[in-house]
This record gives structure tokens, C-alpha cells and sequence, in this order.
């Protein structure tokens, strides 16, 4: 029997960083720079109520990659993209 520990703040803050990241080296190879601030990751890993990483990975790749892949084939993004987080809500916003 494998037993795990809930994840601490500071842990999902840096797996969400870590995604983040990785997702904007995947879009700068598309020519879009994406950009986010602290709170941000803040509000994305505190959003988590399992603490589980492949969950928190999930909401990254629903709320965060779907949208940006929407905005690049639509074009409503141009070359900059900035991800919000506010009243609860995660948004891909362009950075025109």
C-alpha cells in the first residue's frame, strides 16, 4: 500500500508554475508569447480542492491550454497572451 501526503501550497504553486511554463515554451514555438503573474499561480494551485497534481495538471490543460490552442486557431490572440485569474475565473486574454 502506497500512502500520499496532500500537496502543501507552495507545491501546487510550483507543479501550476511548472505547466505554465512548459505551456508557454510550447506556444513560443508557435510565435505567441504567453505571460502570467504570481497571483495567478496563486489563484490557479488555491482553485485546487483535491491537491492532487495530475488533477491540478488537468484544470491547467482545460482552463488554460484549450483556450490559448481556441485563441491562436481563431486568431483573436495575435503574437501575446496574458492568463487572468479573476473572481474565479481563469481567462487567456490577448496582450495586443
Amino acid at each position: 500500500v502506497v500512502f500520499f501526503h496532500a500537496l502543501e501550497a507552495d507545491q501546487l504553486q510550483q507543479i501550476v508554475r511548472r505547466e505554465l511554463t512548459s505551456l508557454a515554451e510550447k506556444a513560443r514555438r508557435a510565435g505567441l508569447e504567453l505571460s502570467w503573474n504570481e497571483k495567478t499561480e496563486i489563484a490557479l494551485a488555491s482553485m485546487q480542492n483535491s491537491c492532487d497534481a495530475r488533477a491540478l495538471r488537468r484544470r491547467v490543460a482545460e482552463q488554460v491550454e484549450d483556450p490559448l490552442a481556441e485563441g491562436l486557431l481563431s486568431g483573436r490572440l495575435g503574437n501575446t497572451a496574458f492568463v487572468t485569474v479573476e473572481q474565479g475565473y481563469i481567462s487567456v486574454e490577448s496582450g495586443k
